[in-house]
């Protein structure tokens, strides 16, 4: 009986470890542009590490399909090395998310999927230098459980633990 119990707790605590997978493909540049489709200015780009753009007069663009669930929460996040002078924009599915000029840093959303195919899509400006941008990730969003799902646990185990006790 200790062992069915100690499967069981096991079983819970390893599930409740689990991290959300990261549904972009090469969303850290370490395989150059693989998974990702360049398209307008696409004068200059590399891939040192991260994505380095340093399109002139128009924008260049980095976009790539992801599956999805439709109605379902996920958290994009992505980070912006460097725009001196210059412009990076982040798109899901076609909706502007955010625009930065002349920062960097980590940046993160909440973002519901229309559909069971998203697009995320990055545009970049820079006319006298370069912009960068690395650790693109979408992830299911953490679901908080409702103090109402959280009660009919706390009744559940106190169940448990009567049953248990009558034994």
């Amino acid at each position: 009986m200790k062992l069915k119990a100690w499967m069981i707790g096991a079983a819970l605590v390893a599930a409740s470890g689990m991290a959300n997978a990261n549904l972009v493909t090469n969303g850290v540049f370490s395989a150059g542009g693989t998974g990702w489709t360049l398209t307008g200015n696409t004068g200059f780009n590399s891939y040192p590490g991260f994505w380095r753009n340093g399109a002139v007069d128009s924008f260049g663009y980095i976009s790539q399909d992801v599956a999805t669930v439709a109605g379902t929460v996920y958290e994009f996040s992505f980070d912006v090395l460097g725009t001196a002078l210059g412009t990076i924009q982040a798109y899901f599915d076609g909706l502007l998310v955010g625009t930065y000029s002349n920062t960097a840093g980590s940046f993160s959303f909440d973002v519901t999927a229309p559909d069971t195919v998203a697009t995320i899509t990055f545009g970049s400006r820079n006319d006298p230098s370069f912009n960068g941008l690395d650790n693109v990730s979408l992830e299911a969003a953490a679901v908080v459980p409702e103090p109402a799902s959280l009660a009919l646990l706390g009744l559940g185990l106190a169940a448990l633990g009567f049953v248990r006790r009558r034994k």
